[in-house]
């Protein structure tokens, strides 16, 4: 029996029978390594497995006999844009860079490592991307003073063992997320994940210098990554207690004109010394607010897809957000004038489509 793990930065999500588990688990600046690690376990032990596929936060990694772990949050260390040369990242607050000065000859791990009772020391390119240290386009690890994980770039390949069950080696959580489309995607079609964290995502085969790239098997991720979105949208109605953005009406919603900015956080995409309201007079209302900040979250990534994916085909809405509000759908297709497909994917559904993995084409048309 297989079991599905997704280590994400609020939740642990299992997929066990077809049936999905979800156990709260907010990640802050840093993690105890322990802590973590008891919390899974004791969550896998509610179920029998013979293999275990996993997916992972890609900003979530530990350095071996280390107390706690950088999470997604940490900004101790923040990496110029020198040293990150071809790995497809942008120098952002919270990339998880280590100062490997300070833990020279430490090997650094993923969260999966945490819970392995034998432990391969191996990772997936998917996930290892996001640490900062992967080269992209020569497709090996970067000299560090770390011991870094062997890469493995297509698998599933086992990188240890929980008890006698084996586990692969886990992919990014956002790689998962593409996998669990249900459409044959192909080359220039769009994923917009609108989920607690947000990325615009195209399908291509080419690296580009002015997007973040992931490597997604024989493809490339061109990502905007970042984007104000859940976790800004629930900062903002809980600051000023605004009603629920399920209820607002479109046609309140496209006539505001108050302006918000949701990047209160560093390292928000196109973030300017926090997040702002403006355009506020003395007949606006707490409704009128919410109806204003759920048209710029969408305005803020007509702007993306306008100014970095002009060529594009296919544009899929993914995420709770896309699901839970309703109006969210009609918004896009107003001011982006084209049709948008809101997409029912999920982590755990990806994990599931790659244990079937069969070296083919995998899921693309070629």
């Amino acid at each position: 029996m297989n079991l599905y793990l997704d280590l994400g930065a609020t939740h642990v999500k299992v997929m066990y029978e077809g049936k999905v588990q979800i156990f709260e688990y907010l990640t802050k600046e840093k993690v105890n390594v322990n802590q973590f690690s008891n919390f899974v376990k004791n969550i896998l032990k509610k179920f029998t497995f013979s293999k275990l596929f996993v997916c992972s936060q890609m900003h979530g990694f530990y350095i071996k006999g280390e107390t706690n772990y950088v999470s997604w949050m940490c900004e101790d260390e923040e990496p110029n844009s020198n040293e990150l040369v071809d790995t497809g990242l942008f120098p952002y607050h919270g990339l998880p860079y280590f100062n490997s000065k300070r833990y020279e000859k430490g090997s650094m791990c993923t969260l999966v490592d945490t819970i392995l009772d034998d432990m391969y020391h191996i990772s997936h390119e998917t996930l290892e991307c996001g640490t900062g240290f992967y080269d992209m386009k020569n497709k090996h690890q970067k000299e560090s003073r770390f011991i870094l994980p062997s890469v493995v770039k297509y698998g599933p390949v086992p990188c240890g063992k929980v008890n006698d069950s084996i586990v692969y080696a886990p992919l990014g959580d956002l790689h998962a997320a593409v996998l669990g489309i249900d459409q044959e995607l192909e080359i220039d079609d769009m994923i917009i994940n609108l989920g607690t964290g947000s990325q615009v995502i195209q399908i291509n085969k080419n690296y580009r210098s002015d997007t973040e790239n992931r490597p997604c098997f024989d493809y490339i991720l061109n990502c905007i990554t970042h984007i104000p979105s859940g976790r800004s949208m629930k900062f903002f109605k809980d600051l000023f207690d605004l009603p629920e953005y399920s209820t607002l009406l479109f046609e309140d919603v496209v006539k505001s004109t108050e302006i918000v900015n949701l990047g209160y956080f560093k390292s928000a995409y196109n973030f300017n010394n926090g997040g702002i309201i403006q355009n506020i007079n003395e007949s606006t209302t707490k409704y009128i607010i919410a109806c204003s900040l759920l048209r710029c979250y969408v305005q803020q990534y007509v702007n993306i897809l306008n100014l970095k994916f002009k060529n594009r085909s296919r544009i899929f809405l993914t995420g709770g957000i896309a699901k839970n509000i309703p109006t969210i759908k009609r918004l896009f297709e107003y001011y982006l004038n084209e049709s948008v497909t809101v997409e029912d994917n999920d982590t755990l559904k990806g994990l599931y489509k790659y244990s079937k993995y069969d070296d083919t084409c995998f899921w693309f048309n070629g």
